[in-house]
């Protein structure tokens, strides 16, 4: 059995209200590219709880969990993971902090941030996290990195255990934080067949940008889909825009999709 699996930042609402991509005038649009892509597993970040609403009307066949990452119910940002065909046995939350099992900010981030995740044990065993890192501070990014391969064997009880991570980790491969988690994760779409990273980017601006014309840009790839044991078939950025004529984007951010299957089973 094959996995399909999706990570996407859908822009926060508050961010454009008066604009033309303001979130009554796009979020049809992020449920015409998820129901064209039809993925198992949605890891969606910078979504407010009227989203969240939204999302769970319109995707009525996905179970969903997340919390407001201000104070653990509906206050600020939710990270929440849609997934359907599967079977849950835990969930629960963590913020990136010093302090992980209460909302905090203890590292003095741009934002409190937090990750979400859900183990399931049918058809198989994995678990899935997802986060959105700090976009203010390097060396926040960095500690986020450090936790997530702290808490992942604390949550899973193996550090060989298998799991996916989505997110819009604000990192470049070429930063600090990147390099820890490729440590003991896969960057899935670095490492699919036939796949080339070389000036790709996932976050556009709204500008319909699909890559960046010098190593350092403000577009970058920014959000990712690691994996630890499975096999990678396939991963791609989704430049689906059904509003582009317009200049209406589904987000500021394309959502990557990856396909997996089990390694080794």
């Amino acid at each position: 059995m094959n996995l399909r699996v999706m990570s996407f930042n859908i822009r926060y609402a508050l961010g454009d209200i008066g604009k033309k991509n303001e979130w009554k005038n796009r979020r049809s649009s992020v449920i015409e590219v998820i129901k064209k892509y039809n993925p198992d597993l949605i890891g969606f970040q910078e979504v407010l709880y009227q989203q969240l609403e939204y999302l769970k009307l319109k995707l009525p066949e996905y179970t969903t969990y997340g919390v407001g990452r201000r104070d653990g119910k509906k206050k600020g940002e939710f990270n929440p993971i849609f997934y359907r065909g599967l079977s849950e046995i835990e969930r629960g939350t963590f913020w990136l902090s010093g302090t992980p099992e209460i909302s905090s900010n203890t590292w003095h981030g741009g934002s409190y941030r937090l990750c979400t995740w859900i183990k399931y044990d049918k058809p198989f065993e994995f678990t899935f996290f997802n986060t959105h890192f700090d976009n203010a501070w390097r060396r926040v990014r960095n500690k986020s990195s450090t936790l997530m391969l702290k808490k992942i064997p604390e949550i899973t009880g193996s550090e060989t255990s298998r799991i996916i991570l989505t997110g819009d980790f604000n990192m470049s491969r070429r930063s600090k934080a990147y390099s820890i988690l490729n440590t003991k994760l896969t960057d899935s779409y670095a490492k699919a067949p036939g796949n080339t990273t070389k000036r790709k980017l996932t976050f556009h601006k709204f500008t319909g940008k699909r890559r960046y014309r010098i190593p350092i840009h403000p577009f970058l790839m920014i959000d990712y889909i690691w994996t630890r044991g499975w096999k990678i078939l396939s991963s791609k950025i989704i430049y689906d825009a059904p509003q582009s004529s317009e200049g209406i984007y589904p987000s500021d951010h394309w959502p990557i999709l990856t396909e997996l299957n089990i390694k080794n089973s």
